[in-house]
């Protein structure tokens, strides 16, 4: 007897192959409604602090905005909640992510001015080590389908791209939590993602109050790896170099006012600059400052080395000592110089910033 249809080898691969073709397209076109409709879950660290970020400017619309990018450093230092938040004080607002490079600072830029968030100033960190990074660093997963047109000027290489694709895999299992929360029935379980930044400043909330000896020492030791060869062999990256003058460029068509800073670091850690390493850095930034006459706050050597517990992240009385100084030295005096060029000031205050320090 001949094999009915159902059994045959010819329609059996043919209903395979319809059947992957199903859902696949099942998987993109779930990446798209995650990523139109819920970028929250497409890049947490981006998405769930817009939403606290909308949120706030939308019960105080009047207070401007005062907006941080840079690396994990910030992320754990420059802490809003520390600050004074009332209906008068700008709102101090913290967006920096850890494993940051120069392009995805460029790449936040853009999707911030795409998502109608305009700062009144910017707060931008110079990490020594993402200026020598070809690549996206480590957020590469994060980049979204709308951040193609800009981050294809930059070269990733092939590995970075199997990262890229496999964390879009399987969206259905990857966005399970989120997407039950905002589709599902009440009492979904909680995304965790959604608890990881405070909701007055979006600081991290993974920051230690203290460190034993012992932790301080492979805290160190693991940066010494992470960092020891890449400030021996120091240069500036082309790839890093063009992110950033069109970030500041871009900046500049805005309108925006920025000021640029480098964090602080325990001795332990600036000992492993190379002198040589240290005039490739100077000599960069007078460089960009020629192009981008703007404030540089060198914050190196504000905090003493038992505020770290790695050389380079602080504990939260560091992110106390620093946020506190960092918005006396730095916030107030550039805010009242911009409200002073626009004729705003209402009374005198601080010096503003100059901009060749």
């Amino acid at each position: 007897m001949p094999p009915t249809p159902s059994r045959s080898p010819k329609f059996a691969r043919r209903a395979f192959r319809w059947t992957l073709v199903a859902f696949l397209a099942l998987q993109v076109l779930l990446s798209l409604v995650v990523e139109v409709w819920h970028p929250e879950l497409a890049d947490p660290q981006y998405g769930h602090r817009l939403k606290v970020l909308r949120a706030k400017r939308a019960a105080e619309p009047d207070r401007p905005l005062v907006l941080a990018l840079g690396s994990s450093r910030t992320e754990v230092a420059l802490r809003p909640s520390y600050l004074a938040d009332g209906p008068r004080d700008p709102l101090v607002f913290n967006m920096a992510r850890g494993g940051v490079s120069q392009v995805m600072n460029l790449l936040v830029l853009e999707r911030l001015l795409a998502d109608g968030v305009r700062p009144d100033l910017l707060l931008l960190e110079v990490l020594p080590s993402s200026l020598a990074e070809e690549g996206w660093g480590t957020t590469t997963p994060a980049v979204t389908f709308r951040d193609l047109p800009e981050s294809v000027r930059y070269p990733i290489g092939g590995k970075a791209y199997f990262y890229l694709l496999k964390a879009r895999a399987l969206p259905v299992h990857k966005y399970r939590r989120g997407l039950m929360q905002a589709y599902g029935p009440p009492g979904a379980p909680a995304n965790p993602d959604a608890t990881m930044w405070d909701d007055t400043g979006a600081g991290t909330v993974m920051i230690p109050e203290e460190a034993k000896p012992d932790q301080r020492l492979r805290g160190t030791h693991f940066a010494r790896g992470q960092y020891l060869n890449k400030l021996r062999a120091y240069h500036i990256a082309p790839a890093a170099d063009r992110a950033t003058r069109a970030f500041l460029a871009r900046c500049r068509t805005e309108r925006i006012p920025v000021v640029l800073y480098l964090m602080p670091e325990s001795n332990e850690f600036r000992s492993w600059y190379p002198p040589e390493a240290l005039r490739t850095l100077d000599g960069y930034l007078a460089d960009l400052r020629r192009e981008f006459p703007l404030p540089l706050v060198d914050a190196r050597t504000w905090l003493p080395d038992e505020v770290f517990w790695d050389g380079h992240h602080v504990l939260k009385r560091g992110a106390h000592a620093f946020t506190t100084r960092f918005a006396n030295e730095v916030i107030t005096p550039a805010m009242r110089a911009g409200l002073a060029a626009r004729g705003g000031a209402s009374r005198p205050g601080p010096e503003p910033l100059p901009g060749g320090s």
